[in-house]
């Protein structure tokens, strides 16, 4: 039995536009919405901005509500970088979404390690490095992970950008 619960306080609704299954399909209709793709991240206003980011970052909850609740490997595997997923983890790990069976919240190595096992991953023997090396990314091909799931998000009308970085 798998002793990763999910803190109520932090789960906000699921009406936010991406589907609430871990991991879209490769059908194209599964991962662009219906909205007008024709919309740009430079053109957003600060409040637009951060409703589309509060709809990626619910996305990206939704996919790892259902990874950390596995209690094994899945029929998933990640396929973008561990730079990316120990990002991801990351980001999730900041939110204090997960706690132990004690109610503590959990240990950001604890996570990496559990989402490894589930995402079929080879594990990293310093997730803290794959973090800085996150955080030092620069120039245009060195955005952080959260920026360019919101740019697939807004620029081509992709739903759960997360999905694209999964196979299987």
């Amino acid at each position: 039995m798998n002793s990763i619960n999910i803190r109520k306080d932090t789960t906000k609704s699921l009406n936010s536009g991406f589907e609430a299954s871990a991991c879209a399909g490769s059908e194209t209709s599964r991962y662009f919405s219906s909205e007008n793709h024709y919309r740009n991240v430079a053109d957003l206003t600060a409040k637009e901005l951060a409703s589309e980011r509060e709809k990626v970052l619910h996305g990206i909850y939704s996919v790892f509500d259902r990874i950390m609740t596995a209690d094994g490997p899945s029929a998933r595997a990640w396929s973008g970088t561990m730079i990316d997923l120990i990002e991801l983890v990351h980001i999730v790990w900041m939110s204090q979404r997960y706690t132990d069976r004690r109610g503590h919240a959990m240990r950001f190595i604890d996570m990496v390690r559990h989402v490894f096992i589930v995402l079929h991953c080879h594990p990293v023997a310093n997730p803290y490095n794959f973090v800085r090396r996150a955080a030092n990314r620069k120039g245009i091909t060195g955005t952080s992970v959260l920026n360019r799931y919101l740019a697939l998000a807004v620029n081509a009308g992709i739903r759960n950008p997360m999905a694209l970085d999964m196979k299987g």
